[in-house]
């Protein structure tokens, strides 16, 4: 991939790690899914678009997407890894010194 500049690749990269979708984007794939369930040629396969439909038609008019109060993607999962290298860190034998993590390379960064 080539983008024109730094800025262009950051909302590229944002775009790709973030769960959120914009309701044009919700909207466009209910359509697909929409046609999907309209061409099925079996019932599992209908069931199966008939679930997506519904499960973006309940998230499209949930209060979690209205208010915008949804997991932004990549974000959690770096949160949720420091987590638990912090219990891990806090369960650990170790020496008690000035800079507890000075030594660790996940911290020094």
């Amino acid at each position: 991939m080539i983008f024109k500049n730094i800025s262009d690749a950051k909302e590229y990269v944002v775009q790709v790690t973030n769960k959120a979708k914009t309701i044009d984007q919700i909207n466009s794939s209910l359509e697909y899914y929409q046609s999907m369930v309209d061409s099925a040629n079996s019932d599992e396969s209908r069931a199966l678009w008939e679930s997506e439909v519904e499960k973006l038609k309940l998230w499209k008019n949930s209060d979690g997407f209205k208010d915008g109060s949804y997991p932004q993607g990549i974000d959690e999962l770096i949160l949720e890894v420091i987590e638990w290298r912090s219990v891990q860190a806090a369960f650990q034998e170790i020496e008690t010194e000035k800079n507890l993590f000075k030594h660790s390379g996940f911290f020094a960064q």
